[in-house]
């Protein structure tokens, strides 16, 4: 302690300023863990701690914080971007399976319109060969 009943930092102080005596700093003590300097309010309460770039820390803190956010925000574009991709990969398969059981549809209807354009030309040659029939009878009758 020095007098004042103040913290003496000046022994962890750096080469340059411990050539310097306490009354230098007109009151202050310089703290040099993150540069503040402890300073005791004229009306004698207790000391405050003041820092020396407390606007460029201030900037730093919410630049970092702003990082922080996009860096989230990002991660989340890409989380999103990387389930649409398998969305759509998903999609694509699906497209393309659902085009080749069309094909396939359309091979088994061609099949089944020859089938039954068969089966209608039978009937029409079986009702032919009735009327044909039916008519003869019907002369043969009279």
């Amino acid at each position: 302690m020095s007098r004042n009943n103040t913290l003496n930092f000046q022994r962890y102080a750096s080469p340059q300023l411990s050539r310097l005596p306490v009354d230098d700093f007109a009151g202050e003590e310089r703290c040099f863990e993150q540069g503040r300097t402890s300073k005791r309010d004229p009306r004698g309460s207790a000391p405050r701690t003041t820092t020396v770039n407390s606007k460029q820390a201030r900037e730093q803190r919410e630049i970092e914080k702003n990082l922080v956010r996009v860096r989230d925000e990002w991660m989340k574009v890409k989380e999103e971007m990387g389930y649409v991709k398998q969305r759509g990969e998903l999609l694509s398969e699906t497209l393309m399976a659902t085009d080749r059981m069309v094909g396939v549809m359309l091979v088994e209807l061609e099949r089944a319109e020859e089938n039954v354009r068969g089966l209608m030309a039978q009937n029409d040659r079986l009702l032919e060969g009735n009327a044909v029939v039916n008519a003869l009878d019907y002369s043969v009758g009279k």
